[in-house]
């Protein structure tokens, strides 16, 4: 999606995962966010139940999704009520983050709220999206949805290691700062804008030189924010934030 390179946003955000990932293995485990580090043991069972929400696929069409989880593992996935055949296994690396591993071989991040009722995800084919736990249906967005105070967590990934950090947002009508891993953004949220889906596309800026463009969908309730924030020009996922925040 984005042909062009950003040698310093690869270098700092792969020193980024590098560290983070040294800090999990060295002390035992403890994400950025607070969590309890990389688990052992069986599936993570917190997460059975019918997860519902809206995708966007590599082409920027947006579907909705709905993946079923049952004793810990994938045991569907549809998408616009169509059948994937797709069954997926679960593993946990921290309290919110979790990592998918699917019947087709796609590789996938799941990053939930302290709740365990909402979560972000995004493939290795970038697939991204929201759900959360039970939702019945999307509801029609208004274009001022976002605005509010978000607290959550940010992942930088290869795929192979995930690191999250904490992060922040705070946005008024369409415009938003987002703090994060020391970062300050700045967001314009006016691009485009699906009052079915709830996706919000624009640009930002930040203080370490870098800019972009990025996506925000909600959540059927309006509780949830995912967020995915891609330097331009730049490679998928090296130069790619992936954010889960909650409304506060």
């Amino acid at each position: 999606m984005y042909p062009g390179y950003s040698i310093f946003s690869k270098v700092t955000r792969f020193f980024t995962i590098a560290v983070l990932f040294l800090a999990l293995t060295s002390c035992g485990g403890g994400s950025g966010g607070g969590g309890t580090g990389f688990s052992a043991g069986g599936p993570p069972l917190e997460l059975d139940g019918t997860w519902s929400g809206s995708l966007q696929d590599p082409t920027g069409a947006l579907h909705t999704y709905t993946v079923t989880i049952s004793a810990g593992v994938i045991t569907q996935i549809l998408i616009d009520a169509a059948d994937q055949n797709l069954t997926g296994t679960i593993t946990k690396e921290s309290d919110s983050l979790y990592s998918l591993t699917l019947s087709d071989g796609t590789v996938a991040g799941f990053i939930v709220d302290a709740a365990t009722l909402h979560a972000a995800f995004v493939d290795d084919a970038f697939n991204f999206g929201v759900v959360q736990k039970g939702a019945a249906g999307l509801p029609t967005f208004l274009v001022n949805d976002t605005g509010g105070n978000w607290v959550g967590d940010t992942v930088v990934t290869d795929f192979v290691v995930f690191a999250e950090f904490t992060s922040t947002a705070t946005c008024v009508n369409l415009s938003c700062t987002a703090i994060g891993n020391g970062v300050i953004s700045n967001v314009e949220l006016s691009g485009f804008f699906s009052a079915d889906f709830g996706l919000w596309q624009g640009i930002f800026t930040n203080d370490v030189g870098e800019s972009g463009v990025t996506t925000v969908m909600l959540s059927p309730d309006k509780q949830f924010a995912a967020s995915h924030a891609c330097d331009k020009p730049g490679f998928f996922p090296n130069d790619c934030d992936f954010s889960a925040w909650v409304k506060r």
